[in-house]
């Protein structure tokens, strides 16, 4: 009986790991985890170095957003995962392959958790002083 129920573990922790693999990045982060994430996402906006934009797409895939994000958000977490798994150049950063509406989500997905982070809550995009819909 024991070495059956050792033979199945294995096979439960990878189809559980398919499963989490299949549906994307968590949806259910602590705003403090999704905040940190946010934050290498903020430095690397401001570094020409493609490695700082894999540690932070990296950092926001494998976080995901809270329970409560508004679509844009997870779809901006899904958009980076997606970037990381793709065949890309050495020096090619996340921006350069980014539709205009993963573009949009992403400006979206900045403003919102500037004022999430800021309230320690989930907020609303439209209490940011730059939020302007999307034309």
């Amino acid at each position: 009986m024991r070495p059956r129920a050792l033979h199945l573990l294995p096979t439960a922790v990878l189809v559980a790991g398919l499963t989490a693999c299949a549906s994307g990045p968590p949806t259910n982060a602590s705003i403090d985890e999704f905040c940190t994430a946010m934050e290498a996402y903020w430095v690397s906006a401001e570094s020409s170095d493609p490695t700082d934009h894999v540690r932070a797409a990296e950092s926001l895939s494998s976080t995901g957003t809270p329970e409560g994000a508004p679509d844009y958000a997870v779809r901006t977490a899904e958009t980076l995962g997606t970037w990381l798994e793709s065949e890309r150049g050495e020096d090619e950063g996340y921006y350069a392959e980014m539709t205009s509406d993963q573009r949009w989500d992403l400006r979206d997905t900045d403003l919102w958790a500037q004022v999430t982070c800021w309230a320690g809550e989930i907020g609303d995009i439209e209490d940011h002083p730059s939020y302007q819909p999307r034309p």
